[in-house]
């Protein structure tokens, strides 16, 4: 509910997002399919997470969003630098908030967990 309180759109790979709808409905008019089973992938050769990580892959993400902020899970190496590095040059376009659920104490080691990209210039 608070996730379609913020409007986001739900960027996810197939699995999580089909959980994450069976439980709010809702969340599917704003919601993305990364791997959708019968279609070309948004994201063509998708690798979430670890050293060979799709290039830009949270602005890749970022692109497919319709709203103003995108909400998705941990990927990447999970820290701050990754998303700071792909976002500080390219914000323009984008949506302004980024909400990433972590469950791993150590991810994304920053006090707020909601970057607001309307700010960096």
């Amino acid at each position: 509910d608070w996730l379609e309180s913020k409007n986001a759109s739900l960027v996810l790979r197939r699995k999580l997002l089909t959980k994450c709808l069976e439980i709010n409905p809702f969340l599917w008019k704003n919601s993305v399919n990364l791997q959708p089973k019968w279609e070309c992938p948004p994201i063509p050769r998708l690798k979430w997470s670890g050293e060979d990580t799709t290039d830009d892959l949270t602005l890749k993400m970022m692109k497919l969003c319709n709203t103003e902020a995108m909400a998705t899970i941990s990927h990447g190496n999970a820290t701050i630098g990754y998303l700071t590095n792909h976002l500080e040059a390219k914000s323009n376009g984008y949506p302004k908030n980024l909400i990433i659920v972590h469950v791993d104490e150590h991810d994304y080691e920053f006090p707020s967990h909601l970057i607001d990209n309307s700010i960096i210039k």
